[in-house]
C-alpha cells in the first residue's frame, strides 16, 4: 500500500469513526457542531467509497442520513440512505445485519414522508433479517418491531400495531432493566397507540412515566422530553382537559423551537395540536391564523401530497365550517378526505373522520342524501377499525341519527 492509499484509508476511517457518533436526535447546537464534518462526510462517501472499510459500512451513509433526517430535511436524508443501502448491498449478502440496519433507516425516512406502501416492505425485510440473526432478546430486534408497529399505527392498523409495541417494549425491559432511553420510548408509543384508540385511562399513566424517565436520562433540554410534553398534551385535550393541555403544547413547542427551530417538523406539529386546542374552546381566529401557518408549513416541507397537510386542510376547512364559509370549508375537506384516500387508504380511521365531516356539512346546508352516504360509510370504517365503543364511532353514529331526526321534521 502506497502513501497516497494509506492517507486515504486514515481518512475514510477517522471520518467514518466521526459519523458513527451522530445521533439520532439533533439539536441545533450539535447541528451547529456537525456542520463542518458533512463536506468531509459527503466527499468520502462520493468519491471515495471504495476506500472506506467494510467494517465502516455503512457508518457515513446513515451518519449523513441522520443529520439531514434530525433536522426534518427528508428528501436529503432519504438521498443518503438508499446510496448507504446500495453500497451494502454490494458488500454483504441480502441477509446481513448492516443491510438490515440501511433497510430499517430507509423505511423509516419513507415513514416520515407519508409513504407507507414504500416502507413497509422495507421494514418487514428489516424485521425478517433480524430474527434470523438473533434467536433472543436483542436491541436491534426490538427495534424492528418498534418500526414496524409505528407504522401500522399511521396506518390505522392498530390491532397489528398493538402486539408489535408491546413486544418491543417487553424486550427492552429484559434488556436494559428498569431505566433506559429506549424504554421511555417504548412506553410513549404503546401510550399513544392506546389514545388513539380510546383508551386513555392506558394511556395516561404510560406517558408520565416515559416523561419522568425521558427527564431523569435525557435532560430537559432534549427533543423527546418535548414530545413527551406533547403527547400527554395530546392525551388530555382527548379527555377534554383542554387547560391543561394548552399549557403542555406551549411548554412543548417552546422547546421544540429553542432546540430544532421554528421549521422543523415536530415543532409545525406541536403549533398544529395547539391550534385544535383554540379551536375545541371556540377561539377561531387564533385556530386560523396558526392552522393557516402550519399548512403552508407542511407544504414547504413535504410538496403537495402527504398526511399531515392532509390533516391541516381537514382542520382549516373545520374553522371555515363553523364560520359558515362553506364553499371554502367543502373544498377543503373534499382535498382533505381524496388526500386521505390516496396516501392512507380507504379503511383508515381519518378517512371516517373525514367522510363525517363532509356529512357534517351536508347536513348543515341540508343536504341531506349527501349526509347520509357520508356517515354510513364513515361508520363502516370506524367501526371496523376503532370499535363500536370507540368515542369517535358513537360521535358518528349520532351524527346520523340526529340527521334522520332533523330529516323527518
Amino acid at each position: 500500500m502506497d502513501n497516497s492509499q494509506k492517507l486515504r484509508k486514515n481518512f475514510c476511517s477517522s471520518i467514518s469513526k466521526a459519523a458513527s457518533k451522530i445521533p439520532e436526535s439533533l439539536s441545533l447546537d450539535l447541528v451547529a457542531e456537525l456542520e463542518s464534518l458533512i463536506p468531509h462526510l459527503i466527499e468520502l462517501v462520493s468519491t471515495l467509497p471504495d476506500d472506506i472499510d467494510n467494517g465502516d459500512i455503512p457508518t457515513p451513509f446513515i451518519g449523513l442520513g441522520r443529520f439531514y433526517e434530525g433536522q426534518g430535511l427528508y428528501e436529503q436524508s432519504q438521498k443518503w440512505y438508499q446510496a448507504g443501502l446500495a453500497e451494502t448491498d454490494k458488500r454483504f449478502d441480502a441477509n446481513h445485519a448492516k443491510t438490515s440496519l440501511c433497510l430499517s433507516s430507509l423505511g423509516n425516512i419513507y415513514k416520515s414522508r407519508g409513504q407507507y406502501d414504500n416502507a413497509e416492505p422495507l421494514l418487514i425485510r428489516a424485521l425478517r433479517i433480524r430474527q434470523t440473526l438473533f434467536n433472543s432478546d436483542h436491541s436491534a430486534l426490538a427495534n424492528s418491531l418498534n418500526d414496524l408497529g409505528l407504522l401500522y399505527e399511521d396506518q390505522g392498523r392498530y390491532e397489528d400495531a398493538e402486539p408489535l409495541c408491546q413486544q418491543a417494549l417487553g424486550m427492552r425491559e429484559r434488556l436494559f432493566g428498569a431505566q433506559h432511553p429506549d424504554i421511555a420510548d417504548s412506553l410513549n408509543n404503546l401510550a399513544m397507540l392506546y389514545d388513539n384508540q380510546g383508551k386513555h385511562v392506558e394511556s395516561e399513566p404510560l406517558l408520565l412515566r416515559s416523561l419522568k424517565m425521558r427527564k431523569c436520562l435525557l435532560g430537559y433540554d432534549h427533543p423527546r422530553v418535548a414530545t413527551s410534553l406533547n403527547n400527554l398534551a395530546y392525551c388530555h385535550s382527548s379527555q377534554g382537559k383542554h387547560e391543561e393541555a394548552e399549557n403542555l403544547y406551549v411548554e412543548a413547542i417552546d422547546l421544540y423551537k429553542r432546540l430544532l427551530g421554528d421549521n422543523h417538523p415536530e415543532t409545525i406539529g406541536s403549533l398544529n395540536n395547539l391550534a385544535s386546542i383554540y379551536s375545541s374552546q371556540e377561539r377561531y381566529q387564533e385556530a386560523k391564523i396558526l392552522f393557516e401557518e402550519v399548512l403552508a408549513s407542511y407544504e414547504t416541507l413535504f410538496g403537495s401530497e402527504h398526511p399531515n397537510i392532509a390533516n391541516s386542510m381537514n382542520n382549516l376547512a373545520y374553522i371555515y365550517d363553523v364560520n359558515e364559509q362553506y364553499e371554502q370549508a367543502r373544498e377543503l375537506y373534499t382535498k382533505a378526505l381524496n388526500m386521505r384516500r390516496r396516501l392512507l387508504g380507504d379503511s383508515h380511521p381519518y378517512v371516517g373522520i373525514s367522510l363525517n365531516n363532509l356529512g357534517k356539512l351536508y347536513c348543515t346546508q341540508k343536504i341531506y342524501y349527501k349526509a347520509e352516504a357520508m356517515y354510513i360509510e364513515a361508520i363502516e370504517i370506524l367501526e371496523n377499525q376503532l370499535g363500536t365503543e370507540h368515542p369517535i364511532t358513537i360521535k358518528v353514529s349520532e351524527n346520523l341519527r340526529t340527521m334522520k331526526e332533523e330529516k323527518m321534521q
